[in-house]
């Protein structure tokens, strides 16, 4: 699939969208923890630009991104 403009929104019935989200996340970090937090910013972004009820918030981690600098702290 094409993930490379970082996010997706699909309009469904009834006024509704579902959004998909690409992301990339470093070794360390809490994955759990990082899609959670992006699901609620987009909630409530969304929420308060446009009258459309979300259906659903998928977040995809397509990648883990290594850095000289990081692998260097290892």
């Amino acid at each position: 699939s094409n993930y490379y403009n970082g996010a997706k929104i699909k309009f469904v019935a009834d006024n509704k969208i579902i959004v998909d989200v690409y992301i990339n996340v470093y070794p360390n970090y809490n994955v759990p923890e990082v899609t959670y937090k992006i699901q609620q910013n987009i909630k409530n972004s969304i929420g308060t630009m446009v009258n459309l009820s979300i259906e659903k918030i998928n977040v995809h981690v397509v990648g883990v991104v290594f850095n000289d600098e990081e692998e260097s702290q290892n």
